[in-house]
């Protein structure tokens, strides 16, 4: 759908031109909400790849476990000493429920800027995430819901009962009510929580447990944690069972069930979305776009990477390039009318 209303012409959206914003600004925040929309369906597919090599790391750790166990011979068996592929299969079942977990937070980062754009809500696209549309909130009136915690969204959105302002309040509505019906309760503040504990919080145990020892390969669940927002150690301390600090489910039961409501999410904000676009593309100054040169960093270390010459001569001599048409229309529209 945006697209088609790319504009080599003028640069970026052809119809935000009746907007007061530089043509650079245009064009490279055209680019970014393109990019933004695409992100999400990538996003989901490095989401499912993942989940699919986690499934069958585990599928080849358990017929590991299993051999262990018989060399046991009722004892504890040992699943400290690796080879080097029994240590990468290891590290492989860490590092793709990791994966797992980021790429949906991912999705779910896009989404809130495609959101926020389409929206024209009042914040840096740039630095947009899920958080700043409270979709948690469950008040009746949402998104403009009174008390501090809602100050953010209140302050980007337009007044109250104007045209553009219907339009933000149907969007964010339509976002909130896709979240609440995709899954079971706080599904969604569960799966933020979990994100943001693999990407900078200290982690917790891997635990895994047995359900029929007689069985090994496909008798052990590997557990994920009930409120991985609180620490691990301050909520062993409190604990009276295994049960209230972890989920009584598998790790693949919640990863195939995250990524199973995530999918009709999409799909109903990428509908919501649509609406309001063309809502605001036909009367486009109901909402005129947000724009800020602050949002954009003023200085930016000049990486030149580890071995500057190692491609050097290749990226010097490169006179084309192949892209999908998609892509090659995203660039196109980049161009500034005086170029």
């Amino acid at each position: 759908m945006l697209e088609d209303d790319l504009d080599p012409v003028v640069t970026g959206f052809g119809w935000w031109a009746e907007y007061p914003m530089p043509a650079e600004a245009r064009g490279w925040v055209s680019h970014y909400l393109s990019g933004a929309i695409s992100g999400m369906a990538s996003n989901l597919t490095d989401a499912a790849a993942h989940l699919a090599n986690y499934q069958e790391a585990v599928r080849k750790e358990a017929i590991w476990y299993g051999y262990r166990c018989r060399q046991a011979r009722g004892g504890i068996p040992n699943l400290r000493d690796r080879n080097d592929i029994e240590a990468l299969r290891d590290a492989t079942l860490s590092s793709e429920l990791k994966g797992f977990f980021r790429t949906v937070g991912s999705v779910f980062d896009t989404m809130a800027a495609t959101v926020i754009w389409i929206g024209a809500l009042e914040f840096n696209i740039v630095k947009a995430d899920w958080g700043q549309l409270c979709t948690s909130d469950d008040s009746e009136t949402y998104p403009r819901t009174s008390g501090q915690a809602m100050l953010g969204l209140r302050r980007a959105l337009t007044d109250q009962g104007s045209r553009g302002g219907v339009v933000q309040d149907t969007l964010l509505q339509a976002v909130r009510g896709a979240v609440t019906a995709a899954g079971p309760a706080h599904w969604d503040q569960w799966l933020h929580a979990m994100r943001n504990t693999q990407v900078h919080r200290s982690q917790w145990t891997q635990i895994f447990v047995h359900a029929d020892i007689r069985n090994p390969e496909a008798g052990t669940h590997r557990l994920l944690p009930r409120q991985p927002q609180l620490a691990e150690g301050h909520h062993l301390q409190s604990a009276a069972h295994l049960a209230e600090i972890m989920l009584t489910e598998d790790a693949q039961v919640t990863m195939v069930g995250v990524l199973d409501s995530i999918v009709p999410v999409v799909q109903a904000v990428t509908a919501a979305c649509e609406s309001a676009w063309m809502q605001r593309r036909a009367s486009p100054m109901i909402l005129p776009q947000p724009y800020n040169d602050r949002w954009l960093p003023i200085e930016v270390p000049a990486f030149s990477g580890y071995d500057p010459d190692h491609a050097r001569k290749a990226v010097a001599d490169a006179t084309m390039m192949g892209l999908h048409p998609t892509h090659s229309k995203r660039l196109a529209a980049l161009k500034l009318p005086s170029s």
